[in-house]
């Protein structure tokens, strides 16, 4: 199975990176159980089972600013 893990982070908003090691470990154990996995910053893996760190930087108060950074967050409804 394919997989994108994606870290949601501005580039202004230095908080995103609490995630990054967290979404080392979910690609390095996915790399070891034999799935194909991806990691990603702000954008979705087509054709993958993206899994999302940092979706809730997008919600909220500023959210629309934030979504500005180029990600959808509807698009993963496609790849699954």
């Amino acid at each position: 199975m394919k997989f994108g893990i994606v870290v949601i982070g501005p580039d202004d908003y230095v908080h995103s990176h609490a995630f990054d090691e967290v979404a080392d470990a979910v690609h390095s154990g996915l790399i070891g159980l034999g799935h194909d996995s991806t990691q990603l910053r702000n954008q979705f893996a087509a054709g993958a089972l993206n899994i999302v760190f940092g979706a809730n930087i997008l919600a909220g108060e500023g959210g629309a600013a934030r979504a500005s950074a180029g990600v959808d967050p509807f698009q993963s409804r496609a790849d699954c």
